[in-house]
């Protein structure tokens, strides 16, 4: 999270003519961090069932995450008035790749079902939460508004995986 909003933050302070560089680097840290960080949490999972991971549907996530991540953090960068947008759909981001990394999950027996309203639940927080995020990360910068921005964007990561995964359930299949 701090990587992001460093790097995001660096990007808006960018010549016009270098901003094209930085918002491809920003975005593959912001979308790199977001994927790695499910990743993660995914391999920690220890259960019942044995798994494994389609290695193109799981790099897919990550082009989803480094994909949408760009074009929140160039909202942000090009309409500086519309950074909290731009949070929103890097909050989209996270919520896109977790989705598209569950369907990567290759299981015998097993069938993934998923709980409309945490779903919803999931995608509102993740898009709030970055939202308000970035609206601290660069409205008058100063290192407590970052320390709050990056710990809100910590959060909405979290938040989101921690309630989409409440409300995803794993069922033998007959």
């Amino acid at each position: 999270a701090f990587a992001s909003i460093t790097s995001i933050r660096s990007a808006q302070n960018k010549e016009p003519a270098d901003r094209l560089f930085a918002i491809i680097m920003a975005s593959l840290i912001t979308g790199c961090g977001i994927w790695v960080s499910h990743i993660a949490v995914l391999l920690a999972y220890q259960p019942e069932m044995t798994f494994s991971l389609s290695g193109g549907v799981t790099l897919g996530s990550l082009l989803v995450a480094v994909v949408l991540s760009a074009v929140g953090i160039a909202l942000g960068v090009f309409f500086p008035a519309q950074l909290r947008w731009g949070g929103a759909v890097i909050g989209a981001a996270v919520a896109c790749m977790h989705f598209v990394t569950i369907q990567s999950l290759q299981m015998t027996d097993w069938e993934v079902l998923t709980s409309k309203p945490a779903v919803i639940a999931s995608l509102i927080f993740v898009i709030a939460l970055s939202a308000w995020a970035m609206s601290f990360a660069t409205a008058n910068p100063s290192r407590w508004r970052g320390t709050i921005a990056v710990s809100l964007f910590a959060f909405a990561i979290g938040i989101h995986h921690l309630a989409a995964i409440a409300g995803t359930e794993f069922v033998a299949s007959p």
